[in-house]
């Protein structure tokens, strides 16, 4: 039995049918067979890629190490640290078990701190969850083409470096 979980929804292979559960709700299942699988990959591989997660650009992990310090400079702003960051946005985690009172779509003010530099940016809330929030910065676009501002670039850039020499010198 062929099987793989996406969040709480898990979906099996059995006997030529496609089973899906929902571990939240126990008992009810939907299963798809004859045609139904097909036709399913059929609208999936059809669907719009607006609505799904892939990145614009290489994100890099950060470890308190790194280097970087996230100030949120707006009013109500909370401590946070850096988890990862690309080119287009960054995800950011509330320090000492607070939170973060944002709402998706809200425009965030941001300062970064690298190597005795700062950058102001603008992100915006396009994902949260109980871990932090990932925001888009506002200024990496031009319409609909990433146009990062260079400085941006290059704090990525070296950080996407430091990891990359950290991870060689591991596996030596």
């Amino acid at each position: 039995m062929l099987s793989t979980t996406i969040g709480t929804v898990t979906a099996r292979l059995e006997l030529g049918a496609l089973i899906l559960t929902d571990s939240k709700r126990p008992g009810v299942e939907l299963r798809l067979d004859g045609d139904g699988p097909r036709l399913l990959a059929e609208f999936l591989s059809q669907t719009s890629e607006r609505g799904t997660n892939d990145r614009q650009a290489f994100r890099v992990a950060l470890s308190p190490a790194s280097g970087l310090a996230v100030k949120l400079t707006g009013p109500g702003a909370v401590p946070v640290t850096p988890v990862s960051i690309s080119v287009t946005g960054m995800f950011l985690a509330p320090i000492g078990g607070g939170s973060l009172d944002f709402t998706i779509g809200k425009e965030v003010p941001l300062q970064l701190e690298f190597e005795q530099r700062t950058l102001d940016l603008h992100g915006i809330v396009c994902r949260l969850d109980r871990t932090g929030a990932g925001l888009l910065f506002r200024e990496a676009f031009r319409g609909e083409e990433v146009e990062p501002p260079p400085a941006l670039t290059r704090i990525v850039m070296e950080l996407q470096r430091r990891a990359a020499a950290s991870r060689l010198e591991t596996a030596r």
